[in-house]
């Protein structure tokens, strides 16, 4: 996928409002950030939200649940297989 101009200076701006913003775990969360921005993509992956205690929102596993169906269904390319990372040589 190829980002046009207008929507790199957008995904950038939205970082922008993301850095003056209060984190917030129920809304204003790191994958809140990639919904947003994946939006200004066109690529909608839906509701990617869970429940915790005292709260909920956005969530990465819900997430990474939402991308696996996506790709299962054809409608997203990828795999799901396992892999092996290499050793870290340091």
């Amino acid at each position: 996928m190829n980002a046009t101009a207008s929507e790199l200076s957008r995904i950038i701006t939205l970082a922008i409002q993301y850095s003056n913003e209060d984190y917030n775990l129920n809304n204003q969360n790191c994958t809140d950030f990639v919904l947003d921005a994946s939006n200004i993509l066109g690529l909608n992956f839906g509701d990617a939200g869970g429940t915790w205690l005292l709260g909920g929102g956005s969530n990465p596993g819900a997430l990474g649940q939402v991308l696996r169906s996506q790709i299962n269904s054809g409608n997203l390319n990828g795999g799901t297989s396992t892999g092996t990372s290499p050793l870290n040589s340091n």
